[in-house]
């Protein structure tokens, strides 16, 4: 009869333990946190922080639930994490000395000393941030300035000083300048702040400051270290840890997608490139910069951190002016070593077996190098059994009936134990098998990113990744982080939808994403990667932190050709914060003289000719939500009224972005985005209407030689009457001439192009001109005269309109004058 051994393998505790790090330093006046990491069977305890490292020490705080405050000092208990906080503010030089971690047990308290080293330290160079958006400026609004020194011993004191060509007058006591062009008497400024504590003072960069009076307007630039704020932004801090990696995210404005970009590190008051773009993604050393046209956004990542990459960086972006740029404090610094977690190779369920089993070893956070060993523990002694972070368990090693192993993980900065796994054999009939269970469920089949940022109103996507032999199960996403969490969206078929969370899954890449849209605060909390298997799910927990974010300057875009403002047609400008918590309101305004006027509440404004009362109009666009209001950039409109049509020039205010229109005499237009709409229109002013005119005018002519030849006939045939035949046949002739005088004859002709014409004339309607001729005699009757030869008048009214149809009004046209009379007489 043939025994096997089953492998079974679940996690226990390791016990005893609480740590935090020995040595802390601190700065007189500021906070610091000391994180006191405990193990699992501490959870529901009671946890402190007190003055002493003995067991006499006194008690300062103590958790009352999760937390609790007295005085300077306060606790937080994350029992998930395993760690209590302790925040000590507004540190004093008294406060140097011995302190303690401490759980209370039953028995004797679990303890875990730290030294507290409190020192005076000078301060450091100032940092100058915006606390407005900087383009109100170009507004003429306020702009404020703040001055910050982050190192040194509170209290500082700031003052602001102008530099000017005589001295250096202080302006202010405070770390703030506001500006705003009632302060200004100059055209030129320029101004820095001081910080100062009991061991000196550091001067900040000069804030050089350019007015424009443009007659009603004035208008202002902020320049710092030879950069215009506002078309680029980005996190201004970012933290790092030594031996890791960061990525800073740079978002810039849509005219800038072509430019070069790049990061530099700002050394005395210099800036020193160390990555820039020559194409989309380039790589210099520890650096790696990508550049995301489309998503607006430049990343730079920063490999195998070390201590000295600490300071202050520029993301920038080269045009032919100033340079757009942000600055970025970097903090590079040791961590200790996290918790290691353990995952499992082959993966497995509490259902499956296998010959064999590698469980490794990973702490995710803490500094790098990071030393692993695993441990067998015994009654005895916890014998080191490797010093990789791998452990290989075969059937054919186990010696005996239970085994009980853990993980070390280990820096400069102290070291952590992980849960301890526990090795079960069984006897039967069949070969040697593993089975694995890891906490009551498959540990390391499936994960995700643990710790994800989410922002009220938008959305968020997480990626949940897994091993290839659960293609065919059922993916689903719950809230919570044990077995009994309430399941939201599960797929069906790869898909799956309830409410505001989707999933679905890609079997190639083997992975399944879930999309929670419109976040809300209440969503912050604990979920899970799960799949659905006939044991115990393989699950991946996920904390989301959801919380509402300041809007982001509003990026403005041109929806409709721009060039469609060069003859006069509507052009659609459209505002847009690509950050910040929904929802944002967002309002056009109109920028006068006397009051900034709102003309609309949507993100859309639409320009055209009719809304135009004066030769200039400068708009702008508002974005707000519940935590503040950014400003866009200007929008200047220039109108151009010509004799025949209307344009207008569209440019935002001190970019490169520019939507021209530029008038030869009112006629011709040129775009700067379309040399073919200047090919097209730099030809004659009015090529259609010319030949219009010649027909015209030749009409005219034609019709006044009618006429003239009509009155020649009449005077011919009164001729062959002698002037002594009866008076019936005079009196005959005088009513019919009676009956055409004062009269008028409306006739139309149709227009014959002619290559030859005065261009006097140059509106018709549909082909046909109208003119009206009237009759007018000397009558030989009324005015005998002896030797006056008879004579017949008319007059040739040219107009654009019949007369006739409904007592439409005339056109004038172009005319110079709405009736031209032509006269002939014609003696008879």
């Amino acid at each position: 009869m043939m025994w096997i051994s089953i492998l079974l393998i679940s996690i226990l505790d390791v016990s005893g333990a609480l740590a935090a790090e020995k040595y802390v330093s601190g700065v007189v006046g500021r906070a610091i946190t000391i994180d006191c990491h405990y193990e699992v069977m501490y959870r529901s305890h009671k946890k402190y922080w007190c003055h002493g490292w003995t067991h006499q020490c006194s008690v300062l705080v103590e958790t009352n639930g999760q937390h609790g405050r007295s005085g300077r000092v306060s606790i937080t208990d994350n029992p998930e994490q395993r760690i209590f906080t302790v925040t000590m503010e507004n540190l004093h030089s008294g406060d140097t000395g011995w302190y303690s971690c401490g759980i209370t047990t039953a028995g004797v308290d679990t303890r875990s000393s730290v030294h507290l080293q409190v020192s005076d330290v000078p301060v450091s160079v100032p940092v100058i941030r915006y606390l407005s958006a900087a383009n109100v400026s170009r507004l003429g609004g306020s702009v404020s300035v703040s001055c910050e020194s982050l190192q040194g011993s509170l209290p500082i004191q700031y003052r602001w000083y102008e530099q000017t060509s005589s001295g250096h007058p202080k302006i202010s006591d405070t770390n703030e300048l506001a500006l705003h062009c009632q302060s200004f008497n100059q055209q030129h400024h320029q101004y820095y702040c001081s910080a100062s504590n009991w061991h000196g003072a550091r001067s900040s960069a000069m804030v050089n400051v350019a007015v424009f009076n443009n007659g009603e307007i004035c208008s202002y630039v902020t320049e710092i270290n030879g950069t215009i704020p506002g078309a680029l932004w980005a996190q201004d801090k970012v933290r790092g840890v030594v031996g890791r990696a960061i990525t800073i995210d740079c978002h810039y404005a849509p005219m800038y997608c072509s430019r070069t970009k790049y990061l530099c590190h700002m050394w005395d008051r210099q800036c020193s490139s160390l990555v820039n773009t020559n194409g989309q993604t380039e790589q210099y050393g520890r650096m790696t910069i990508r550049d995301s046209t489309s998503l607006r956004i430049f990343t730079v990542t920063m490999e195998n951190l070390v201590s000295r990459d600490t300071g202050l960086y520029r993301c920038g972006i080269v045009t032919s002016g100033n340079h757009p740029a942000f600055d970025i404090y970097v903090e590079i610094s040791d961590e200790p070593v996290s918790v290691p977690l353990l995952r499992f190779s082959p993966q497995t369920n509490g259902s499956s077996c296998a010959d064999s089993v590698s469980v490794s070893c990973e702490s995710v956070h803490g500094s790098l190098p990071i030393q692993y060993s695993w441990y067998e523990k015994t009654p005895s002694v916890d014998s080191n059994i490797s010093d990789t972070n791998k452990l290989d368990l075969h059937c054919q090693s186990i010696k005996y009936k239970n085994h009980l192993y853990y993980c070390k993980a280990s820096n400069t900065e102290g070291e952590k134990s992980s849960e301890v796994v526990n090795v079960s054999i069984s006897n039967s009939v069949s070969a040697c098998r593993n089975v694995i269970e890891v906490n009551s469920m498959v540990s390391g089949a499936v994960w995700a990113e643990k710790y994800r940022r989410g922002v009220v109103g938008r959305a968020i996507a997480i990626n949940c990744y897994y091993e290839a032999k659960y293609r065919s199960h059922t993916k689903y996403w719950c809230h919570g982080w044990t077995l009994q969490c309430s399941v939201l969206v599960e797929t069906k078929g790869q898909h799956g939808r309830s409410g505001r969370v989707s999933i679905t899954e890609n079997l190639k890449q083997r992975i399944f994403t879930v999309t929670m849209v419109d976040l809300r605060s209440g969503d912050t909390g604990w979920y899970s990667c799960g799949i659905t298997t006939p044991g115990l799910d393989p699950m991946f927990h996920v904390h989301l932190q959801v919380s509402d974010e300041p809007v982001s300057v509003p990026v403005l875009q041109v929806l409709s050709p721009a060039n469609e403002s060069c003859v006069g047609g509507s052009v659609s400008v459209d505002c847009e914060s690509v950050q910040g918590s929904l929802p944002i309101q967002y309002s056009w305004y109109e920028k006068t003289s006397s009051v900034d006027s709102k003309i609309s509440d949507t993100s859309k404004m639409d320009l055209h000719c009719q809304s135009f009362k004066h030769q200039h109009h400068q708009y702008y666009c508002s974005a707000s939500n519940t935590r503040g209001v950014k400003s866009s950039e200007i929008v200047n409109v220039a109108v151009f009224n010509s004799t025949w049509d209307c344009s207008y020039q569209l440019q935002f205010s001190h970019t490169e972005t520019k939507y021209s229109c530029v008038n030869n005499s009112g006629h011709s237009k040129i775009t700067e985005n379309s040399k073919d709409n200047y090919d097209k229109d730099n030809q004659s002013p009015y090529p259609e209407r010319l030949p219009k005119v010649i027909m015209l005018s030749i009409t005219g002519i034609v019709l006044m030689m009618i006429f003239t030849g009509l009155l020649l006939y009449l005077k011919c045939k009164n001729r062959d009457f002698k002037y002594n035949t009866s008076q019936r046949r005079g009196s005959n002739e005088t009513r019919e001439l009676a009956s055409l005088e004062g009269s008028t004859i409306y006739t139309n002709l149709h227009q014959r192009q002619s290559k030859r014409a005065a261009a006097l004339l140059a509106n018709d309607d549909g082909g046909i001109m109208y003119s009206a001729v009237e009759f007018q005699r000397k009558s030989t009757v009324r005015h005998p005269v002896t030797n006056e030869k008879n004579a017949i008048y008319t007059n040739v009214d040219f107009q654009n309109n019949s007369p006739l149809d409904g007592g439409k009004a005339p056109s004038t046209g172009t005319l110079q004058d709405p009736k031209q009379t032509i006269y002939a007489s014609v003696a008879p």
